[in-house]
């Protein structure tokens, strides 16, 4: 197996941002062991078939990449998906506009803003949580990776855009998705297979304009393109509003006894501003840890 090295700006924690990246650590997608991170990558030429990726950290600075293909290419898709393109200095931000975050995110320190691959995994690794329990969600995403992924000896791949396009509405509901679920998955497909769902077109929008974008979507709310614009399209400036748990987890960051009121929630995110997306990732991180 070939290796490289992949030099990273501390403070940097790979097992805090994999933590956060992977939300339980029953996903078989992004997997965690020993700590080492692994994932299959579809990174290579085209004809390539995906190879496994393997990374640990070896110390402050430095990344140790191994791979069964060249670990070299898969170094682009890893600066993103553990938001190592990231400044360190604009998570700080955050915590200068909201003093009290700032003894949860020493205790989650070198945590970095992670993000989904590609825009149709983001959507396949948001639509199964909707209104359920992350326990819950990840049990039905699994299964839907199972069905419909490629596997590398005991890791995953995650479903093309094509093979849920195909799927018969029985086999998505065999995953455990609901109809309407299954409906928007396959519709997100074949709108990213026919160009109407295009990843650079979403790119050159404004958090506003890509929020509602999003929200037009059909089976698409507020809370769902939040996610898909922050996990997916980096937009650390976008916190997904609408969840009841999240208030509740934002007053256990603030130290304060109840869930925060819709209009308490957005003064905070307005105090935070462009960093507001961060705190999502540090309420996530401080639940995954018991830290709150």
């Amino acid at each position: 197996m070939a290796r490289c090295t992949l030099a990273v700006e501390a403070p940097f924690s790979l097992e805090i941002t994999v933590l956060v990246l992977r939300r339980l650590p029953s996903n078989i997608v992004d997997r965690w062991e020993d700590g080492t991170y692994t994932r299959v990558l579809d990174v290579g030429p085209v004809g390539v078939d995906p190879y496994v990726v393997r990374v640990r950290q070896l110390d402050d600075h430095t990344l140790e990449v191994s791979a069964d293909g060249r670990p070299e290419e898969a170094i682009p898709s890893l600066r993103s998906l553990l938001g190592l393109d990231v400044d360190p200095a604009r998570l700080a931000e955050a915590i200068e506009a909201e003093p009290r975050l700032r003894v949860v995110y020493e205790r989650v320190a070198g945590l970095r803003p992670p993000r989904f691959p590609s825009l149709f995994e983001t959507i396949g690794m948001t639509i199964p949580f909707q209104q359920v329990s992350l326990a819950a969600g990840q049990s039905i995403a699994n299964r839907v990776v199972e069905r419909f992924g490629r596997s590398r000896g005991d890791s995953w791949l995650f479903p093309l855009p094509e093979a849920i396009a195909a799927a018969l509405p029985d086999e998505l509901r065999a995953c455990g998705l609901s109809e309407a679920k299954s409906r928007t998955l396959q519709t997100a497909a074949e709108m990213i297979l026919d160009g109407r769902l295009a990843e650079a077109d979403l790119l050159g929008l404004s958090s506003v304009e890509l929020i509602e974008r999003l929200d037009a979507m059909p089976g698409i709310g507020p809370w769902t393109a939040g996610v898909i614009a922050l996990r997916g399209l980096g937009r650390l400036d976008v916190f997904p509003r609408g969840d009841v748990g999240a208030r509740r987890l934002l007053a256990q960051l603030l130290g304060l006894p109840a869930p925060l009121t819709e209009s308490e929630e957005s003064a905070l995110l307005d105090r935070l501003g462009p960093t507001r997306g961060f705190v999502y990732f540090l309420g996530l991180a401080a639940s995954r840890l018991d830290v709150v």
